[in-house]
């Protein structure tokens, strides 16, 4: 019974991720993204490169001397930015492996911010990243990846459409379409900003960086 319980379970988690698979290698993106971002504080291989400390010092004064509505319009711009990078990479015929390749650069930034707070604040770092930076950073992060999987299927789309042997005008419904998909994606966005700013503001008082 239970050989044949963990069978079903296997077969079902194989088709689940063969028909998520594009979805499943974004993901995997994101996490080789934030692994890679990580690895590289750890090593201090950005010194050369940035000064970790004041974006993390410039991160904070922004969220503790800003009114809400500053806070809310920085949270939604700053991440709005990755999603109208998808948007236009779907637009491209050849945008599909770059829809891919996206999420690492969304997860590299989160992997060296969360990694700095570690290796300098310790368990207050850890604490700072789990209360501020990853909640609604998580959620982001799965409209990001919606929205880069809608930017996969659209530029594959023209692709196959261009460069068939019967071809035909791409109808024009497919782009109202596909607009229509990201500018629900934005609200969601713009919808988690919300509590993105509210718990800088409940909590980021608490740490004394």
């Amino acid at each position: 019974m239970l050989k044949k319980l963990n069978n079903q379970w296997l077969t079902n988690t194989i088709a689940y991720l063969s028909e998520n698979l594009r979805f499943v290698c974004m993901t995997a993106s994101l996490l080789l993204g934030i692994l890679i971002g990580a690895l590289l504080i750890r090593n201090d291989l950005l010194r050369e490169f940035t000064d970790t400390s004041q974006m993390l010092s410039d991160f904070i004064s922004a969220r503790t001397q800003n009114s809400f509505g500053v806070l809310f319009a920085h949270s939604f711009l700053s991440s709005s930015i990755y999603i109208l990078i998808a948007y236009f990479l779907g637009l491209f015929l050849l945008g599909a492996v770059p829809s891919i390749v996206l999420p690492a650069v969304r997860g590299l930034g989160i992997g060296v911010v969360c990694g700095y707070l570690y290796a300098t604040h310790g368990l207050q770092g850890v604490a700072f990243s789990f209360l501020i930076v990853l909640p609604c950073t998580f959620l982001q992060c799965i409209v990001f990846m919606l929205a880069c999987k809608e930017a996969f299927v659209f530029s594959s789309c023209m692709f196959r459409h261009y460069f068939q042997e019967s071809y035909h005008p791409l109808e024009s419904d497919l782009l109202k379409k596909y607009s229509i998909r990201f500018a629900v994606l934005f609200l969601f966005t713009a919808l988690i900003s919300l509590p993105d700013s509210l718990l800088s503001n409940v909590f980021i008082g608490i740490f004394g960086f």
